[in-house]
């Protein structure tokens, strides 16, 4: 059953003199879901006595609690679960952090950056005066699990392009060199995504109703039934587990196939005109729904439900994404070399990068949380990075793809 986490529950059991840090799930119709730690439950010893305050959820899955531990060292406790529940040992001292912060402290609260990095807020007390106290911890190297177009997991989108002439992915890869990939013919349509939740984009392709990708984590080959022909493929996570699900937009409708548990959904949101515009809106780790029509975006967000906006012209580009770093997607157009945000955080602006007749690729190439404005051209890539400035690469030949511009209508 798709996990509620919205329901977690952290309380204090208490056991002699021991204080515990404990968690519990439940499925979708309030019963314990037993695939989660001991029956649906864990408990985590953290120091003499501890208190979970606070809980927030990965982009990869992953549930970070945050709270106080007194023992050996009294200050803030923050523990990393795996989605089953088990510990993630790869974080901290075998799952668990505590943090000294001045002689008595407690996280009262926990948040997840655009980056990955955890931040954790509350008080710290020298047994008279109590002060704020705020802490923030690293991240993975590939906790910015979000980075759309990110091949080698480095947490920044790599310039990538699909040649139809020979049906091969040659990619730039930030970290690990350029690599081609012969897969795929030239009349398929690219679906990049992670479909296996590793944290890096898999090779994949649409035909006539038949998925076909490469798994980044160990190179197998799949293939799936999920769709047919004239469907417009809409890959994302919906689900907020940190993989992309099996998605087509047809004449008004969406249908998703999560592969991890076989949930099946259908929804109806949009006309056959529209165009499907994918995006977290909302910030809260899933994609939603939404479509644009002659001017307005139309969103049916997983946490804030329906909007409409009016942004654009019927001819604008579309280019939404994450300009701002705040993990929300931005609604975005470009009209002829001509960029218009309108960020979720930063407002409203307009600036000019590139010709009519580029082809718009933005994506977050420099890693940094937040998305860049890039124009292909001819064989040459145009960056205007908001960490590392402007760039201009050459990579690719005149009727190659650039694969940042799959999902872009």
């Amino acid at each position: 059953m798709q996990l509620l986490r919205r329901k977690i529950q952290l309380g204090l059991l208490a056991s002699g003199l021991l204080l515990w840090s404990a968690a519990l799930i439940y499925a979708a119709p309030g019963v314990l879901d037993l695939s989660f730690g001991n029956g649906g439950k864990v408990i985590t010893p953290v120091g003499f006595s501890a208190g979970a305050n606070s809980v927030a959820i990965q982009a990869d899955g992953k549930i970070v609690a945050a709270g106080y531990s007194n023992g050996t060292n009294f200050g803030f406790a923050v523990v990393r679960y795996n989605t089953n529940g088990s510990l993630d040992t790869s974080f901290g001292s075998g799952g668990k952090v505590i943090t000294p912060v001045g002689s008595f402290a407690v996280a009262s609260s926990v948040a997840i950056q655009a980056d990955g990095k955890i931040v954790a807020a509350g008080y710290s007390s020298n047994g008279v005066y109590s002060d704020f106290a705020l802490v923030r911890y690293l991240a993975d190297s590939n906790s910015n699990i979000r980075t759309r177009f990110d091949f080698d997991g480095d947490g920044g989108a790599d310039i990538s392009l699909f040649r139809p002439s020979n049906g091969v992915w040659s990619l730039r890869r930030s970290s690990l060199g350029i690599s081609d990939t012969q897969f795929g013919l030239s009349t398929d349509k690219i679906t990049p995504a992670d479909f296996d939740g590793d944290g890096k984009t898999d090779i994949a392709v649409f035909r006539d109703g038949f998925w076909y990708w490469l798994n980044s984590s160990n190179g197998s080959f799949n293939a799936f039934q999920f769709g047919q022909a004239g469907d417009i493929p809409v890959p994302a996570d919906y689900s907020g587990d940190g993989r992309a699900e099996l998605a087509v937009y047809r004449g008004g409708s969406w249908f998703t196939l999560n592969l991890v548990n076989n949930q099946f959904q259908a929804v109806q949101f949009g006309n056959s005109t529209d165009k499907p515009v994918v995006g977290d809106y909302d910030g809260d780790s899933r994609a939603d729904y939404a479509v644009y029509r002659d001017g307005t975006w139309y969103l049916l967000q997983s946490t804030q439900g329906f909007a409409a906006i009016q942004f654009g012209l019927p001819t604008d580009k579309l280019v939404p994404a994450d300009y701002d770093g705040d993990g929300k997607t931005d609604l975005a157009v470009y009209r002829d070399g001509t960029w218009y945000l309108l960020r979720s955080q930063a407002g409203f602006t307009a600036f000019q990068f590139g010709f009519a007749s580029d082809i718009p690729a933005p994506a977050d190439y420099d890693g940094d949380g937040r998305a860049d404005a890039a124009v292909y051209r001819d064989g040459t890539w145009y960056l205007l990075q908001s960490t590392n400035g402007f760039s201009a690469v050459q990579f690719g030949l005149v009727n190659d793809k650039p694969v940042p511009s799959a999902y872009l209508p």
